[in-house]
């Protein structure tokens, strides 16, 4: 009879998520994997498998936690204009006042991996995918209820958020100070309705 795990592998998968967030896929080496999930190689393959398969296991993890929490306002019910603020007033206090922010993962993964790595790129695709469609159901929303002009094109204002927010997520890696972006969220939201 199999011994009962000794570790919680949701909170070793957790841990071995932020250390992939924190160093990238490469520069992480089984040693900081296994030392970061409290774990030893035994338990690592047994449990989890290979690096890759962490690693990807990591991602799915991130896009359904701290993804959705993200867009919970976004893929609520009747998102709007209010629920656009609120995601972005959240990745930006996130990118200006977290010590050690990583920006995104998939954002991350997208520009170390997707390129070579075809799984990978269908991951962060689709990942780009979510959060272009929640916007764009927010902004066909905005529209139906007036906040937005009837010609507004909310599939490119859509894609212009996307790229807006992964912007964000870059520029988060260079620890901005709060100052820097003070004042964007209303602007952003303003010139929405200028569209």
């Amino acid at each position: 009879m199999p011994r009962p795990k000794a570790f919680d592998p949701d909170d070793a998968l957790d841990a071995a998520m932020r250390t992939f967030w924190k160093h990238g896929y490469a520069s992480t080496s089984l040693t900081d994997l296994t030392s970061a999930m409290g774990i030893n190689k035994f338990s690592f393959y047994g449990t989890f498998g290979d690096k890759r398969a962490v690693f990807l296991a990591a991602l799915d993890r991130y896009s359904s936690q701290i993804v959705s929490d993200l867009l919970s306002g976004l893929e609520g019910t009747e998102p709007g204009l209010e629920d656009i603020r609120n995601y972005f007033e959240k990745i930006v206090h996130g990118a200006t006042h977290k010590l050690e922010c990583e920006g995104c993962l998939m954002t991350n993964s997208a520009t170390e991996l997707a390129p070579e790595d075809p799984e990978v790129r269908r991951i962060v695709r689709k990942h780009y995918a979510r959060i272009r469609r929640a916007f764009k159901r927010a902004l066909d929303n905005a529209v139906e209820t007036g906040e937005l002009a009837p010609s507004t094109s909310t599939e490119l204002l859509g894609i212009h958020l996307l790229s807006c927010s992964q912007s964000i997520a870059v520029v988060a890696r260079t620890r901005p100070k709060p100052t820097e972006y003070r004042g964007y969220v209303p602007w952003l939201i303003q010139s929405l309705g200028q569209s």
